[in-house]
């Protein structure tokens, strides 16, 4: 009789243990925050510190998407001699922008970003004196033309194609 009693006292306990638990909610990036770099999404013909274009020279070449959800703002480089990527996402727990950058030097950077105003600024670490990597003025994302929502400094970047 003990041991039956024992048993089914087991058997209950293990019974409520393997009830499933409601998981929390998933993390998503619809906040505010995590819009504020979606001006930059589209395809862009980048000329460098606002150089007039040079006759038979392509401008560098810059896409740039959303992906995983909207979580990640991807860059794609494509310059002659020079590729690259980066990655960028609104880091909620520090309340600031994440960018990871690769290229085909092997350069790995990471800058830290927020946005000011119409602004957003990145900074970090360089192989050169420490500098922005870049900081983009930015008008309103309700804008209709990409083109007069964002240039960028030190290179200004005259978009084409899609926009944001």
């Amino acid at each position: 009789m003990l041991l039956a009693l024992i048993a089914s006292t087991v058997l209950l306990q293990a019974g409520q243990a393997a009830a499933p638990a409601t998981p929390p909610p998933r993390p998503d990036c619809s906040a505010a925050e995590h819009r504020q770099f979606d001006v930059w999404v589209g395809d862009w013909d980048v000329v460098p510190n606002n150089a007039p274009p040079q006759p038979g020279r392509k401008p560098a070449r810059n896409t740039v998407t959303s992906s995983h959800d909207g979580c990640v703002v991807h860059e794609h480089w494509d310059a002659p001699g020079s590729t690259g990527e980066s990655f960028n996402i609104y880091d909620r727990t520090r309340g600031q922008w994440h960018q990871t950058w690769v290229d085909n030097t092997g350069g790995l950077h990471d800058y830290w970003g927020r946005r000011e105003g119409a602004n957003m600024v990145f900074e970090g670490p360089r192989p050169r004196p420490r500098t922005p990597r870049f900081a983009s003025t930015c008008g309103s994302p309700s804008s209709t033309s990409a083109a007069a929502r964002c240039a960028s400094s030190p290179s200004a970047s005259t978009p084409t194609g899609r926009g944001a």
